[in-house]
């Protein structure tokens, strides 16, 4: 069982976009249908859950996925610590593996089928493929490994953001972590701490999902294509 908790706000729903750094195509409706596309061709699409946690009130963007049929829990957090910190709590009230999601990315139509296995395997992954992964010299030392998995080969990695997949019995470990971490939004340090307890992310190679923002998008995948075509599917 694979429980998706998807954690959006109001903001960044202009059309283009005006916070730096994100390309002229962003679109958090594209982003969400390209999740729902990847959801609804999922081999393990009927065990797979998905909450949207909406932070802020009702928006066109909350809209949309209301038509689309997924549950949404409204809160009033106005923040990213607040809804954060709300969507750890949820974690702890749904059954299996849990994939911790923000608004801002694109998946792969196979992202989820590929997430849900190697999720099931490697305990702690992430879709997307880091660029700065390659290229920084800060990362921590680790010994690298490349396994296989689904469509994937799947790599170790140092950390990443606020969106991974966790197999519930590692979450079940990682709570104090996460509670006194994590929920102040150092996800840097918590994927540093978790490597000191011998959790090892992986990451999808080539990516199967992208944080949309330039210029750390995943490489080689035409993700402004996906984008468009994704903004018109629903």
């Amino acid at each position: 069982m694979l429980n998706i908790l998807y954690r959006c706000s109001p903001h960044e729903l202009e059309s283009p976009p005006t916070r730096q750094g994100r390309p002229s195509w962003f679109s958090k409706k594209a982003c969400f249908n390209s999740l729902h596309a990847s959801l609804q061709q999922s081999e393990f699409k009927d065990s797979t859950e998905l909450l949207v946690i909406a932070d802020g009130g009702r928006s066109a963007l909350t809209q949309h996925i209301d038509g689309l049929g997924y549950p949404i829990q409204y809160i009033d957090a106005n923040s990213n610590l607040g809804s954060l910190k709300i969507q750890i709590e949820l974690s702890k009230q749904v059954p299996g593996d849990v994939y911790f999601l923000e608004d801002d990315y694109l998946h792969l139509p196979d992202a989820i089928t590929n997430i849900f296995t190697a999720v099931s395997s490697f305990g702690l992954v992430t879709g997307y493929d880091h660029i700065d992964r390659y290229t920084r010299t800060d990362d921590i030392e680790y010994k690298q490994q490349i396994y296989l998995s689904g469509t994937r080969h799947w790599r170790a990695s140092e950390s990443t953001t606020g969106t991974f997949a966790i197999r519930r019995d590692l979450l079940n470990s990682a709570y104090p972590l996460m509670d006194s971490v994590f929920s102040q939004g150092m996800d840097r340090l918590l994927f540093r701490q978790f490597h000191a307890y011998n959790y090892r992310l992986f990451s999808a190679m080539p990516g199967l999902a992208t944080h949309v923002h330039e210029p750390y998008m995943s490489p080689f995948i035409d993700w402004k294509t996906l984008s468009e075509s994704s903004d018109k599917l629903f």
